[in-house]
């Protein structure tokens, strides 16, 4: 038969097992908002690494894409101007030959005077000079301004 709590300690019985019962959903409680703090924190840094992996990838695609050696950027404008200009092999020969020099020495300057920034500018305005004086003599002025032109706009 069951054992009748007087009132006094049928109150107190209830009051402890209610006590428990809350100890226990405060701390089901806790353990929901560690849970769900943990989430939170590996989906930021998931997507923290990601951003920083494709930073990494397109730093490496501007480098790979950047790095043109003088002969190909001399091949490419020469080609231009040809198309641009009309310029027969001969003068083409010659267009390649003058920007595969230029293109060497402004390389050459721009390794050379990095940290010097007034010596790199006066240099490299020395070598457009004589690019320019040169490619007149090759192509001809009326070229020259119709090159102009077309790269101004």
């Amino acid at each position: 038969m069951s054992k009748r709590l007087s009132g006094s300690q049928g109150l107190h019985g209830n009051l402890a097992l209610l006590k428990k019962l809350i100890h226990f959903i405060n701390k089901i409680n806790s353990n929901i908002f560690v849970i769900y703090n943990q989430l939170i924190n590996i989906k930021f840094y998931t997507m923290i690494k990601k951003l920083f992996l494709t930073a990494i990838l397109l730093c490496f695609c501007y480098v790979g894409f950047s790095q043109n050696t003088p002969e190909q950027m001399a091949k490419k404008i020469t080609s231009k101007m040809a198309k641009v200009l009309s310029l027969d092999e001969v003068q083409k020969e010659e267009v390649y030959v003058v920007q595969l020099d230029r293109f060497r020495q402004v390389t050459k300057i721009r390794e050379n005077h990095e940290a010097e920034p007034k010596i790199k500018k006066a240099k490299l305005k020395k070598v457009y000079n004589k690019l320019y004086g040169k490619m007149k003599a090759i192509i001809g002025k009326e070229r020259m301004q119709k090159w102009s032109e077309f790269k101004n706009n």
